[in-house]
């Protein structure tokens, strides 16, 4: 059971009775005791790290293995760090890498908790220039602009965190240029990241030059993601109406690493009296025109709904009979946009990604008819981008 204990009581060639051992936790030692006789140890949040090192120095390797398998399967957001401190203090390299993926994924909170400059810097460079490294918020992954963002956000964080020791230019620009930025990331966020932090920066780091030079994005192949088209369609069929053009936004954006869905524009119509909606207008990098436009003959209300910053569209609720009479939409922030127009009429529908997927929106599909005069929407097909993390 100890190796340990069998090397001490049999050392000079004679079998003791009674040994003495020095600088032990207490309450670990009583509970490997408890362990020796009975088979059973407790293992909790308060004692894991202090019985994993008795248990080491006492070469009881099962409950040292057991409070390693412990703190992974225990590990979050909020304390990931504070292990990782641990797993590298004690070289513990199954336990860090899982602290750096926990990190990694949770960017975006870990890198504003003030032990987050406590990373050692090795480690630290080791999980921002990963390769697969794609940084999660809200449960869903990042896309690669803001993903990257991030990374620069983070890097940028430890580097102003660094109180005690000054980090030398090289060490700076190595973790600035962890992230890999795009002409997509040539922004005036980044501008403002620039701005802020130049006290901190290397004399020849240029954010915007960098931007525009690197072509290297992330291969991101730990998460996979697809396009799913929701089960039903709505506003399929009923009063027959000249099709004047079908469209299928599932062609317009492949993956979630693209710049994403970030703006609709709602356009509202009279339809038998019924406020209906009459134009579906979506942004994903470049405007998708669907149906009626704002201004145009026909035309009531308009709506711009714009996502904050890595936030998607998680639930759709749909009225409707034979046109779409509103749209509600629910983000992943819990933010309820809507309805966009008429909350009477139709059926309600309730759209949300395949029940075994994690997902979100990514675009629609459906048709354009002439119908009373003007243009509205029919036969629309939610797309959801489902993904699966390996």
């Amino acid at each position: 059971m100890s190796e340990y204990f069998k090397i001490l009581l049999q050392m000079d060639g004679k079998d003791k009775t009674a040994v003495e051992l020095h600088d032990m936790d207490y309450d670990s030692l009583e509970l490997l005791l408890h362990y020796a006789y009975t088979g059973n140890v407790t293992i909790t949040d308060r004692n894991v790290q202090s019985l994993f090192v008795t248990a080491d120095y006492l070469q009881m390797l099962f409950v040292k293995e057991s409070c390693e398998k412990f703190m992974i399967q225990n590990m979050k957001k909020d304390n990931c760090i504070a292990i990782l401190q641990f797993a590298a203090f004690y070289t513990i390299n199954k336990l860090k890498e899982a602290c750096s993926a926990v990190i990694g994924r949770d960017l975006k909170y870990a890198s504003k908790l003030d032990e987050f400059a406590e990373i050692p810097y090795d480690t630290l460079l080791e999980i921002l220039t990963n390769d697969h490294l794609v940084v999660f918020h809200n449960g869903f992954p990042m896309c690669h602009s803001q993903n990257e963002m991030t990374i620069l956000g983070a890097a940028l964080m430890y580097i102003s965190g660094q109180k005690r020791s000054k980090l030398s230019e090289g060490k700076i620009y190595k973790l600035l240029t962890a992230a890999r930025l795009s002409k997509d990331n040539a922004s005036e966020e980044l501008q403002e990241l620039a701005k802020r932090y130049k006290h901190l920066l290397p004399k020849d780091y240029d954010p915007m030059a960098l931007a525009a030079a690197s072509g290297v994005e992330r291969s991101r192949t730990d998460t996979s993601s697809h396009i799913i088209p929701h089960r039903r369609g709505f506003s399929i069929g009923g009063e027959v109406h000249p099709i004047c053009r079908y469209f299928d936004g599932r062609r317009e954006k492949i993956h979630y690493e693209t710049s994403g869905l970030s703006k609709m524009i709602f356009v509202t119509r009279l339809w038998d009296g019924w406020t209906v909606v009459g134009g579906l207008h979506v942004f994903d990098g470049k405007w998708n025109f669907n149906g009626l436009k704002p201004g145009e003959k026909g035309a009531c209300d308009s709506y711009t709904v714009e996502l904050n910053s890595s936030e998607v569209i998680v639930k759709i609720i749909v009225r409707c009979g034979w046109v779409i009479n509103c749209l509600t939409l629910v983000t992943s922030s819990g933010r309820k946009l809507g309805p966009y127009g008429g909350d009477v009429g139709g059926d309600v529908h309730v759209a949300v990604p395949p029940r075994d997927k994690k997902g979100f929106l990514h675009s629609f599909s459906g048709a354009e008819v002439h119908s009373q005069g003007c243009l509205t929407i029919t036969c629309l097909a939610i797309n959801w981008t489902c993904f699966t993390q390996t």
